[in-house]
């Protein structure tokens, strides 16, 4: 969805800029703007900068070194976006801002993708796909974590694609809060996951994840054929109520397994296993959901340097799998460049 900035006195190529940046981020480079329109460097990004400075609409912000920020904090460019209280709009610390500019590098990393700008636009996409809520965030009252609004696209193809731009600096809780969050669109239509991270040796334990609390497929593809058959054991007891079974902690699994094998293929493959056994679930599918995983250009740890390095040093990896993932993981991301 398009939204224009022209008549606050941008040219249409720098209004798109805008409406990207405004939205997803709030904060930017030169160097992101300067990508955006195909140019290293040049005039046309102080141009810009200058004409937004002037206009109001961005304030400067220094104190890292030589690097400069700039923020759209105006409410005149979120009233063009019919969200004038924007949380965009607010002043934020450096960890937030850090993972907004990386989101702003994933959307301007994916130049053909028509972006989900306003909370209406989001609103009608993911009414037809059943999702309950209107803004896929990580952090709302709800519970998904810092609060930033992820981007929302709809890709060449014309899939509907749902991205986490993965911080990097602690442990895959929150990855695993938007999965819940979001797994349900499997049910409806074909629908893709991006799990973006300037860190490669975190895409095992995420795409570990995925399959663990979306898709309930082994790694090497299929069903997990012991899981499922251990899901449908334990409703079947739970049907007849056998509760006498039951403890805390299987009743909890019984719950997310059921969220994981939900929808009408699931529902048939158990009524055939209850007769035919384990011969019922060869060939079965998982969820239509697919995972990819993009890797991002900066990490942007210039912005909280000692935080950074504090929780990459005792950050815990969520799961054995992900300790053995980050032992094997291929190297780092590439070194910021301005």
């Amino acid at each position: 969805m398009t939204v224009n900035f022209t008549p606050l006195g941008y040219t249409e190529r720098e209004s798109a800029f805008v409406a990207i940046a405004s939205v997803h981020s709030g904060y930017f480079l030169r160097r992101q703007f300067n990508t955006f329109i195909g140019r290293e460097c040049g005039a046309l990004g102080q141009q810009f900068i200058d004409r937004s400075v002037r206009l109001g609409h961005v304030k400067v912000m220094t104190g890292w070194g030589n690097r400069v920020l700039y923020h759209f904090c105006a409410r005149v460019v979120y009233a063009q976006l019919g969200e004038t209280d924007n949380r965009n709009r607010r002043t934020h610390g450096a960890d937030t801002i850090r993972r907004r500019l990386m989101i702003l590098d994933y959307v301007i990393g994916r130049p053909a993708e028509v972006w989900l700008l306003t909370d209406n636009a989001r609103t009608d996409a993911l009414a037809r796909l059943g999702e309950p809520e209107a803004s896929p965030v990580i952090g709302n009252k709800n519970g998904h974590g810092s609060g930033d609004r992820q981007p929302v696209s709809i890709n060449g193809s014309g899939t509907p694609t749902f991205a986490f731009v993965d911080a990097g600096m602690s442990g895959l809780s929150e990855w695993e809060r938007f999965l819940k969050h979001h797994r349900q669109l499997g049910q409806t239509e074909q629908v893709e996951i991006v799990f973006a991270s300037c860190d490669p040796a975190r895409f095992r334990p995420a795409e570990n994840m995925f399959r663990r609390v979306v898709t309930g497929e082994a790694a090497a593809g299929g069903i997990e054929i012991d899981r499922l058959q251990d899901y449908f054991r334990t409703r079947r007891l739970f049907e007849e109520r056998r509760f006498e079974d039951f403890d805390q902690t299987r009743i909890d699994r019984l719950r997310e397994d059921r969220r994981v094998y939900a929808g009408q293929a699931f529902e048939q493959a158990y009524a055939r296993w209850q007769t035919q056994g384990e011969a019922a679930l060869m060939g079965l599918r998982g969820t239509r959901v697919r995972l990819r995983t993009q890797l991002l250009p900066h990490s942007y740890a210039w912005l909280s340097p000692i935080r950074f390095q504090e929780r990459r040093a005792y950050d815990v990896p969520h799961t054995s799998t992900d300790k053995e993932s980050s032992r094997s993981g291929n190297g780092q991301a590439r070194q910021e460049r301005y």
